[in-house]
């Protein structure tokens, strides 16, 4: 059973170290307003929704709930990681994207340093984005002798493990959904929804991105390319 690394666990991540960047494409009027409102620094750090986006798992998949893990894939790119079925899922299981929540600001200056490969929208007009690179780096880049990858921090086992999906749309049988936070709906976070049952040591996957999932350039990343070639 795939679970954590117990040698190696710590309390907090310390390391976040660049990754091969998966195109994002950041709209010229970003950062002015959202569908439900005006967002700014102050909302986006609020210490209630910024705490559930990290170390939450609205109620869904984790690597602690031993359900699924993250083992070796043929669509997980360099580092060849994916997220697996343990046991059967069925239609409507969902997990959380996990990370930490950015304006647009910071969001562009990541892609511009070529650490932009884990960044997904939450909001409708990409006033600001998560990044699942810190749960992507609580989670070993070598596999134990079973073929798990392990998580190296002991937040990472209650997080949500959205970072760790690839894309395929040969093979997909999950999908991005949006969900709001508070009683305001005003503060977006996004999660992953099965579309049909996963039998046990099936890969989780999405589909190709569409209008509700990350910006990703159609001019300079292939319509097919699935999202795990470059980072996960």
């Amino acid at each position: 059973m795939c679970g954590s690394d117990e040698g190696s666990i710590m309390s907090h991540p310390d390391k976040r170290e660049g990754e091969p960047l998966n195109p994002i494409r950041i709209p010229r009027n970003a950062g002015r307003s959202s569908r439900r409102g005006k967002l700014n620094d102050t909302t986006l750090l609020q210490p209630a929704y910024t705490e559930f986006i990290r170390f939450g798992n609205s109620g869904g998949l984790t690597l602690k709930g031993e359900k699924v893990s993250v083992r070796t894939s043929q669509v997980g790119g360099t580092l060849g990681r994916g997220l697996f079925a343990v046991v059967r899922l069925e239609k409507g299981t969902i997990l959380l994207y996990s990370g930490d929540v950015l304006g647009i600001v910071e969001a562009r200056e990541r892609v511009i340093n070529r650490r932009g490969g884990y960044l997904l929208k939450i909001d409708y007009r990409g006033d600001y984005c998560v990044d699942g690179i810190v749960f992507a780096e609580a989670i070993s880049k070598e596999p134990d002798k079973n073929g798990c990858f392990l998580a190296l921090h002991e937040w990472a086992l209650n997080a949500g493990p959205g970072s760790m999906v690839n894309q395929n749309r040969e093979a997909s049988n999950a999908k991005y959904e949006t969900r709001f936070f508070g009683a305001e709906r005003l503060l977006a976070y996004k999660i992953i929804v099965l579309t049909k049952p996963v039998d046990p040591s099936e890969e989780i996957c999405v589909s190709t991105y569409g209008s509700d999932t990350p910006f990703i350039d159609a001019s300079t990343a292939r319509v097919n390319q699935p999202r795990g070639s470059t980072h996960t």
